[in-house]
């Protein structure tokens, strides 16, 4: 039923989730989808039930088993904004030019939050640093004492790089060799980043993948539920942050 009391035909459900699936949160699982018709639509209803009707419909994700049991390395407790991100560089595909692109992304660990990215045919450790003041910048923030941290990458290991952090104040530290779950963050990120995004597109132009990178930005911080914020968004994580803070 909704918010009203009135009782809601599972007809008119399955046409909701339908029409959740046609558009950006087509990758939703019925636990996702059951957030999304609580707070969007209102609609009182449990997981189980929504997984009935989109098992019965054939809507249901299909699960992808390789990335089951991963463990993460977490050895540090994060408890605010800006207190730590994280940065790896990814890779894309454009199709009509027949070329490989690269984006470079900045997450804050605590929110989850897309901060800062930049894509291009190639990322040195000039544009890295470009990519990370336009994020502090954007972000208004003091960086000092932030934490960032990254693999070994060359853009990361450079004088350049590493100057900056230093004038900045950033504590900039390194994941071990090989070793890419101690960087889990944004490692996660890009698996959504590949599965929701960059596999389900072609390409014609780098301008195009900068356009739908840019929408995929205010997607994911601003709509996309996010398990680890307990079926939030980002964007209403930091409020409901906000206001315990102003209790």
């Amino acid at each position: 039923m909704d918010e009203t009391g009135r009782k809601i035909k599972d007809e008119e459900i399955v046409s909701i989730i339908r029409e959740i699936l046609s558009g950006e949160c087509s990758c939703y699982g019925y636990k996702k989808v059951t957030a999304h018709l609580r707070v969007l639509y209102k609609i009182k209803i449990n997981k189980k039930k929504v997984y009935r009707l989109m098992r019965e419909n054939g809507l249901l994700k299909p699960v992808n088993r390789k990335h089951a049991h991963r463990r993460r390395v977490d050895d540090r407790k994060v408890g605010r904004p800006n207190q730590m991100w994280a940065t790896d560089i990814k890779y894309g595909y454009i199709a009509g030019k027949g070329r490989t692109f690269y984006i470079i992304n900045y997450i804050d660990v605590f929110t989850r939050e897309l901060v800062g990215s930049y894509a291009d045919y190639s990322i040195n450790s000039k544009k890295a640093v470009r990519a990370l003041d336009k994020a502090i910048k954007d972000r208004g923030i003091d960086p000092l004492g932030l934490i960032l941290r990254s693999d070994n990458g060359s853009q990361y290991i450079s004088e350049n790089f590493a100057e900056y952090c230093k004038i900045k104040g950033i504590y900039h530290e390194f994941t071990h060799v090989r070793c890419p779950e101690e960087n889990g963050h944004i490692e996660a990120y890009h698996g959504i980043l590949e599965e929701e995004l960059l596999s389900r597109s072609e390409f014609d132009s780098l301008e195009e993948a900068r356009a739908a990178l840019l929408d995929w930005e205010d997607f994911y911080n601003n709509r996309r539920l996010h398990w680890g914020l307990k079926l939030k968004t980002p964007k209403r994580h930091i409020k409901n942050m906000l206001k315990k803070l102003k209790k």
